[in-house]
């Protein structure tokens, strides 16, 4: 079976919402897609190189983190400019999602990588 980055990231705000009793006015996040079930090394090996190869610099991986780079994000996706909490650098932990569905008689199995950033969880990197 070939692993690979099924299409171009997914890139949008998420809505104004209260979470855990705090007012979220913006935040973003980032969706990725895998074909198979993978591992989270997998998952960064894998992750880290397409994102090389797709010349997507905003996105790292580096020491076992993921590095979150606003200015260079802010740079592609104009849109996020005035995004005032959006600056300097960020850690960002990735979430999966293992999904399964049936095409004919064939089962497809899909990783999704989701990475969420708000004001709330938003750490400059050291």
């Amino acid at each position: 079976m070939t692993t690979t980055l099924k299409k171009e990231p997914q890139v949008g705000k998420f809505p104004h919402e209260e979470i855990d009793g705090a007012n979220v006015e913006e935040g973003l996040n980032f969706n990725f897609s895998f074909d198979g079930y993978l591992t989270g090394k997998q998952i960064d090996s894998l992750l880290s190189r397409q994102l090389t190869q797709s010349k997507i610099d905003w996105l790292y991986y580096e020491n076992g983190r993921w590095i979150f780079f606003s200015e260079k994000f802010k740079a592609q996706f104009q849109e996020f400019n005035n995004t005032d909490w959006l600056k300097s650098q960020t850690i960002l932990i990735p979430e999966l999602e293992y999904c399964k569905r049936k095409v004919f008689d064939e089962n497809i199995e899909t990783t999704k990588v989701r990475f969420y950033g708000d004001p709330r969880n938003y750490k400059k990197s050291s």
